[in-house]
């Protein structure tokens, strides 16, 4: 109860709203809630442009490199990461958008290379079915019968990032795996590929997103505007800074699975 609360206390921007209060309660000594009032309105306001929310992504984007198809690794396989579900008035299972998009990426890089492909995710908040379970149900990764097609490893236990490491080690090791294409959200690669050195593994990211580019009627003005998408991308950045902390705070990463290692070379 207690590390829940923590963890939702320390969620940005709610530490900022937190210290904003606090200075307005301070308001008529002007060294300290004048300033914190000032300090925080402004870092408000900044964590809602898309620039900054752009600048925050930008190093766990690009925390793995992107797999080179012209490298040959025979000793590779595809790992997706899962993005949740929900149930509907029914009590029917459905996968989340992210997860259907990571899933449906997967599952065209495995039937173009033929590697391996794992689908990692178990039930985080007590649901009564597995994550990896029905995201790959929803994307025809099972049979009629609910077993995996050939090539590909459903694991329903992992709770979180470094769980999805735990578990898919064993699987990798079976299959003589020493290279791993990771295939999740962009902002989510560090904190994944981190989570994957840990356990020894090479690590390389495969980003297949064909997003419709909205229409900025801003033009080049926009990412200097606030917006919600704005404050929207600044905070998912900021809580996997604070996912990251908290691994190496547990013991669950060290620095140095941090940092990139090459991709796979030539045999």
């Amino acid at each position: 109860m207690l590390i829940e609360l923590f963890r939702a206390l320390a969620t940005v921007p709610i530490p900022l709203v937190l210290l904003l209060i606090i200075g307005v309660l301070f308001w008529r000594r002007p060294i300290l809630g004048r300033f914190l009032v000032t300090v925080t309105a402004f870092a408000l306001l900044a964590l809602c442009l898309p620039v900054v929310g752009r600048w925050l992504e930008a190093p766990l984007t690009s925390a793995a490199p992107l797999y080179d198809a012209s490298i040959p690794d025979p000793n590779t396989a595809i790992l997706v990461p899962t993005a949740g579900i929900f149930s509907d008035a029914t009590g029917d299972w459905w996968a989340a958008s992210e997860g259907i998009i990571r899933a449906a990426a997967g599952r065209k890089f495995h039937e173009t290379t033929g590697m391996p492909l794992l689908i990692v995710g178990g039930r985080p908040t007590g649901e009564t079915e597995s994550e990896a379970a029905v995201t790959a149900q929803a994307v025809g990764l099972v049979t009629s019968v609910g077993q995996p097609v050939t090539g590909v490893y459903i694991e329903t236990a992992a709770r979180n990032s470094t769980e999805t490491a735990a578990a898919a080690h064993p699987i990798l090791d079976q299959l003589g795996i020493e290279h791993v294409v990771l295939i999740t959200a962009p902002t989510h690669v560090a904190r994944m590929a981190a989570s994957l050195r840990h356990y020894g593994y090479r690590v390389s990211a495969h980003l297949e997103r064909h997003a419709v580019v909205p229409d900025e009627p801003l033009g080049a003005l926009a990412p200097y505007i606030p917006s919600g998408d704005g404050l929207s991308r600044s905070t998912g950045a900021a809580r996997e800074y604070v996912g990251i902390v908290w691994y190496l705070l547990r013991g669950y990463l060290t620095v140095s699975d941090l940092r990139q290692t090459p991709p796979a070379s030539g045999n």
